[in-house]
């Protein structure tokens, strides 16, 4: 699937003042694109973010997913997108705490998928060995480390086999091989699947594996190489 975000705006009221977070931002990615953005918190990257998965609405601009713009959709037809379509990784994990880590991976299995039993069960397996889970399997979350939270998170965002996955900030509470290993997975997807794929992250460690980087700037989104200039 690939992703335009064309002219993006957004605005929040503070008080008397609009504090504008976005001005005119574009982004363009195709599949199998593996995109990073950059920049300081509190510039408007999770709010971008929001705004390519249909989480958020701009107040200017068009968000077209394989050249097909998405506005006129209703909430009904966003949220079937989005379940079918995309993958997102939070800040937060949002596991649900009564649930054993394999079964918060069913849970978010499209109906097709779950009707597979056996499709479903190797792509659960094969997510919990890729992301050295597989022994704590049953466990519930609060039996979980924080990085161990994370990875099960991640692997739900990919249980589904998204077209497009949106992360943010998925390595925060990673250590600097997981990390890595993390974002190798996602690397993967994008390279074997075509998945299109958008992070937003502070970690330059893992930025040798992606293939265009974006730096939030002025409220607009610049190539790397033209910050540079």
């Amino acid at each position: 699937m690939s992703l335009q975000l064309k002219g993006i705006s957004k605005a929040y009221q503070d008080g008397q003042e609009k504090n504008i977070i976005l001005d005119k931002a574009d982004l363009t990615v195709q599949p199998g694109e593996f995109v990073a953005i950059l920049g300081p918190s509190g510039s408007g990257k999770s709010t971008f973010l929001s705004i390519a998965g249909l989480l958020l609405t701009a107040d200017e601009g068009e968000t077209l997913l394989d050249g097909k713009p998405v506005h006129g959709l209703s909430d009904k037809e966003r949220t079937k997108l989005r379940r079918e379509k995309m993958g997102f990784i939070f800040q937060s994990h949002h596991l649900i705490p009564y649930l054993p880590m394999e079964e918060q991976l069913r849970l978010v299995a499209t109906k097709e998928l779950a009707r597979e039993k056996t499709s479903l069960t190797d792509r659960i397996d094969s997510l919990l060995t890729g992301f050295d889970l597989s022994a704590q399997r049953r466990y519930l979350p609060q039996q979980l480390s924080g990085g161990q939270k994370q990875r099960v998170a991640i692997a739900r965002a990919l249980i589904n086999q998204p077209s497009l996955l949106l992360a943010d900030e998925p390595t925060a509470s990673l250590d600097g091989k997981r990390g890595h290993q993390v974002v190798e997975l996602m690397k993967r997807e994008a390279s074997q699947r075509g998945t299109a794929v958008v992070m937003v992250t502070h970690d330059e460690r893992v930025l040798d594996l992606v293939d265009t980087i974006y730096v939030l700037k002025d409220k607009q989104l610049l190539l790397q190489t033209e910050v540079r200039k």
